[in-house]
């Protein structure tokens, strides 16, 4: 189910005119309700907590063993070490494994794309994914998280927008806006202390809960 109303004809809040995050703060508040509150949001991002989960699986053993050593446990070879080619081994990985046969509204090619954008970040920010430290890991698992709800999100409302996106420019802008509303009221702990201390379901529990606890903050307009 689609939201009411949209991304544009956010009318006025007091004297001021809305602004563009303000717009997008009401369609998510909208969306929110839609779906019937926070749960009914976390439950259509099912398979992003599927995926996050065995990321976060793959990339921890990543920061402890070395690129090399973890392909091999898992079963795969990368023969070119370039950052393109290493990405797409994990994304293929971790999406393959995890998305495929699965039912909800994020499938594999949302998944590989919300991969792709968190891998694109960090190379953006320096850090190759072959130089991981486990410390980093946690925060490389909530942007995922953040962009598979923005993605999520943007394709489930996009036939409700009132202000269409008219330029590429204003697209990016759109999808910026989201993308921090989202992150403002994500907050995700998982464990940094060695794959003894936790399970997979451990992790996907600590996103499912971070998911519901993000949009219930959000469904109450309230991004604080």
């Amino acid at each position: 189910a689609g939201a009411a109303g949209g991304f544009g004809g956010g009318g006025r809040h007091g004297r001021h005119a809305a602004t563009p995050r303000d717009r997008v703060q009401r369609a998510v508040q909208q969306y929110v309700s839609a779906l019937g509150g926070s749960r009914g949001v976390a439950s259509r991002l099912g398979v992003a907590v599927d995926v996050g989960a065995r990321l976060f699986q793959v990339l921890d053993r990543v920061a402890r063993d070395g690129l090399e050593a973890a392909l091999r446990a898992f079963g795969r070879v990368v023969d070119e070490q370039s950052a393109g080619a290493v990405a797409d081994a994990l994304m293929t990985l971790v999406c393959e494994d995890t998305a495929v046969g699965l039912e909800g509204i994020l499938d594999e090619s949302m998944a590989r794309a919300a991969c792709d954008e968190t891998f694109i970040e960090l190379y953006e920010r320096g850090v190759r994914l072959s130089e991981l430290t486990p410390e980093q890991v946690p925060d490389v698992i909530r942007s995922f998280a953040i962009n598979a709800a923005c993605l999520m999100i943007t394709r489930d409302i996009a036939t409700a927008l009132v202000d269409r996106p008219r330029t590429e420019e204003e697209a990016r802008t759109l999808h910026t806006t989201l993308k921090s509303v989202i992150a403002s009221s994500m907050r995700l702990e998982l464990p940094t202390l060695g794959p003894a201390t936790y399970t997979i379901r451990d992790i996907r529990e600590a996103i499912g809960a971070a998911y519901n606890d993000a949009f219930r903050i959000l469904g109450a307009g309230d991004d604080a």
